[in-house]
C-alpha cells in the first residue's frame, strides 16, 4: 500500500502532455497564423481605402507585430521561469498570438466609426485579457515551489496581453 501511495505521488509530480489529437485545450498555431495574416491584410486594406497604402505598409506591420509579440511572450517566459513552471515557448507563443482574432475584428469596426471601434477595442482587449487569464490558469500550477505569486503574475499576464492588443488596434 505504501508503494502505491509513493507511485501515486510520482506521477503527481511529474506531468505528461497530451497529444493535440487527445486534448481539445492544447495550444495550436493555426488560428494565430491564421488571423494574424488577415489581421495584416486587413490593415493593408484599411490603408489603401485611405488612398494611403504603399507595399512597405504591410512589411511595417509584419514586424510591429512580430516584435511585439516575441517581447511579450520573452517577458511572459521570464515570468513563468520565475515560477518555476516549464511551459515551452511556442504554447507561450501561441496563446499570446490569439491576440490577432480581436485584432481583425478591431480593424473591421475602424470602417464603421471611431467610436464603434474604441467600444469594439476596449471589448475584445478586455475578452482577450480574460482568454490569456484562464487558459494560463489551467497550465501553471496552484503550488508554485517558489517566485512571485501566482495570481499577480496570471494578472499581469492578462494585462500584457491587453495593452499590447489596445497598442495594436490604434495603430
Amino acid at each position: 500500500m505504501h508503494a502505491g501511495l509513493v507511485q501515486a505521488d510520482q506521477s503527481y509530480t511529474t506531468h505528461k502532455w497530451a497529444l493535440p489529437k487527445q486534448d481539445v485545450n492544447s495550444p495550436d498555431l493555426y488560428i494565430p497564423l491564421m488571423s494574424f495574416i488577415t489581421y495584416v491584410l486587413l490593415v493593408g486594406l484599411r490603408k489603401g481605402m485611405g488612398s494611403g497604402f504603399t507595399p512597405e505598409v504591410l512589411i511595417q506591420s509584419v514586424w510591429r507585430c512580430l516584435i511585439l509579440q516575441l517581447c511579450e511572450t520573452v517577458v511572459m517566459k521570464f515570468g513563468l521561469s520565475l515560477m518555476q513552471v516549464p511551459l515551452p515557448f511556442l504554447d507561450i507563443f501561441a496563446y499570446t498570438g490569439y491576440k490577432y482574432v480581436g485584432l481583425c475584428i478591431n480593424t473591421a469596426a475602424k470602417g464603421v466609426g471611431t467610436t464603434v471601434a474604441v467600444l469594439v477595442a476596449v471589448y475584445t482587449c478586455g475578452a482577450l485579457g480574460f482568454f490569456v487569464l484562464k487558459a494560463m490558469a489551467a497550465v501553471v500550477p496552484l503550488t508554485t515551489s517558489s517566485g512571485p505569486p501566482r495570481h499577480l503574475m496570471l494578472l499581469g499576464f492578462a494585462a500584457i496581453q491587453a495593452v499590447v492588443a489596445f497598442i495594436l488596434s490604434t495603430l
